[in-house]
C-alpha cells in the first residue's frame, strides 16, 4: 500500500538584503519575513503570468469609438435623409415614450445616478424627468427602430450614445433653421 503526501513541499531559497533593511526587519519581529517574501514572490509571478492589458484596452478603446462614431453617422444619415416630418416625429414620439416611462415610475424622487435633467430635456421643451440618461438613449433607440430608420434592436450603448447625440445635434440645428 502506497500512502501519498498530500502537503506542499517547500524549498528554502536565501536572500541578501542591504544592512539597513535587515536592522529594519529587526525592529518588526511580529512580522513573518517569510510570509512576506512568499507573498511577494507570488504576486510577481502572477503578473508575469498575467496578459499584457495594454493592446486590449487600446483594443476595445478603439472599438468603443468606433461604435460611438457609427452611431453619429446613423444619426447623420436619418437626419439628412428623412423628411421633417419623418425627422420630428422621432422626438414627439420620443416625448410620448419618456411620459409612458414616467407614468410607470413609482418614485419621482431623484436617487444617484438619476439625471434631474433640467438643463437638456427643458431646452427642447421636454418637462425634468428622474429617468437615467441610459433609459432615455434606449427609449430613442426604440424609437428611432419602430420608426423604421433602425433595423436592429441589438446594438451597443456607445453606439446609442452616438445615435442620442447625433440625433439631438441634428434636431438643434434644424430648429434654429425653423421660421
Amino acid at each position: 500500500m502506497t500512502s501519498h503526501n498530500t502537503q506542499e513541499l517547500t524549498k528554502n531559497i536565501t536572500l541578501s538584503i542591504p544592512d539597513e533593511i535587515f536592522l529594519k526587519m529587526g525592529k518588526l519581529q511580529e512580522v513573518n519575513w517569510s510570509a512576506v517574501a512568499r507573498e511577494a514572490i507570488e504576486a510577481y509571478i502572477e503578473r508575469r503570468d498575467s496578459p499584457d492589458l495594454e493592446p486590449i484596452i487600446e483594443r476595445l478603446t478603439k472599438e468603443k469609438s468606433k461604435e460611438y462614431t457609427a452611431g453619429i453617422k446613423k444619426a447623420t444619415e436619418i437626419a439628412t435623409t428623412a423628411s421633417y416630418a419623418n425627422f420630428d416625429m422621432i422626438f414627439v414620439r420620443y416625448q410620448e415614450e419618456v411620459e409612458k416611462a414616467l407614468a410607470e415610475e413609482k418614485d419621482r424622487r431623484p436617487k444617484p445616478g438619476m439625471m434631474v435633467s433640467q438643463d437638456v430635456y427643458t431646452m427642447y421643451g421636454i418637462p425634468a424627468v428622474n429617468l437615467s440618461h441610459e433609459k432615455h438613449q434606449r427609449l430613442m433607440k426604440e424609437v428611432v427602430v419602430d420608426e423604421g430608420h433602425l433595423k436592429s434592436r441589438h446594438m451597443t450603448m456607445e453606439f446609442i450614445r452616438g445615435l442620442w447625440d447625433g440625433l439631438w445635434e441634428w434636431k438643434e440645428k434644424i430648429d434654429k433653421l425653423k421660421v
